[in-house]
């Protein structure tokens, strides 16, 4: 039961960061149309870990925008996002929205994300922790490389989604479920 709750923090936590840096227009720096990286710190040994990319990031100038990605180009919600005529993306939520609101948000998107990617069977890029649990499951890290700059949701065998921007090189998050 405690697990169940955690996962539902964490999954508000990470995906609230993520709602609150759609809210803004994307600033490009140099390098922002290469690749970057997103490493899962503190995996579980044995564990599969899986990204979809949900968000392409594009350049616009000296600024970025969002779009729907090719896998993901009916996942449609209103209620979450708008896309226009140029299927750029606008987060349906209020600049001035409440923490409380946020973590609702993020919390449905996520979670509509992943069951769209596996209602429709969208392939993900999958890796499975290096080495076997032991008296420490957990490994240093597992490291996804070579990533297309946009939003990606993260999903793992240990459970928890979340929604990554990676519109920088290096992404990292800390893996804090319990193998259930």
């Amino acid at each position: 039961m405690k697990t169940r709750l955690f996962k539902k923090i964490m999954t508000g936590i990470l995906s609230a960061a993520m709602v609150l840096s759609m809210g803004m227009t994307a600033f490009a720096d140099n390098g922002t149309t290469g690749t970057g990286s997103i490493t899962i710190s503190n995996a579980y040994k044995g564990q599969e870990y899986s990204i979809y990319k949900v968000f392409d990031f594009e350049v616009a100038g000296d600024n970025g925008v969002y779009k729907v990605s090719k896998d993901f180009s009916t996942f449609r919600d209103p209620s979450l996002f708008t896309v226009d005529a140029n299927d750029y993306v606008t987060v349906a939520l209020a600049k001035d929205a409440s923490d409380t609101e946020k973590d609702t948000w993020a919390k449905k998107f996520a979670a509509d994300a992943l069951k769209y990617a596996k209602t429709n069977n969208i392939a993900a890029i999958t890796k499975t922790a290096p080495g076997k649990g032991d008296e420490n499951p957990k490994t240093t890290s597992l490291t996804f490389d070579g990533l297309s700059y946009g939003y990606y949701i993260t999903d793992s065998t240990v459970g928890a989604a979340l929604l990554l921007n990676t519109v920088s090189d290096k992404i990292s998050i800390t893996e804090k479920n319990n193998i259930p």
